[in-house]
């Protein structure tokens, strides 16, 4: 996907649902864990959004944003399960928006695109600390 094409992706279950009540990136138990992209070509996947509930020993709800290709991966701490949930939803759209910005090897600016994407990142991670 480009920014100048119409997003044909959408949110599915990470490995059909069988990482849900597993150990999470944060080592905490999975809540809600999506991929973003083509459902029927899972390995294509431009995003994955995780929500897991922290342990005794590391308390709260994290949201762990992956743009795939090495572009991010961002962690977020929330105190409330509704806040962990608040902002899984907040994300989604933005991470869409992002997987749109992804550079395609046939791109005829690829350092310009991958400018554009950084920056697009950088605002990302500080609006969604």
């Amino acid at each position: 996907m480009n920014s100048d094409e119409e997003s044909t992706g959408e949110w599915y279950p990470y490995e059909a649902g069988e990482t849900i009540d597993t150990l999470g990136p944060e080592s905490g138990l999975i809540l809600r864990d999506e991929e973003y992209g083509d459902p029927d070509e899972p390995e294509d996947a431009d995003v994955r959004l995780t929500l897991e509930q922290g342990r005794a020993d590391n308390p709260g709800f994290f949201l762990t944003a992956n743009l795939y290709g090495g572009w991010m991966y961002h962690v977020a701490r929330r105190s409330t399960e509704a806040e962990g949930i608040a902002l899984y939803d907040a994300v989604q759209p933005e991470l869409e928006r992002l997987a749109g910005m992804l550079p395609l090897e046939d791109d005829r600016d690829i350092p310009g695109k991958a400018r554009l994407l950084q920056e697009a990142v950088a605002d990302f991670e500080l609006r969604f600390a």
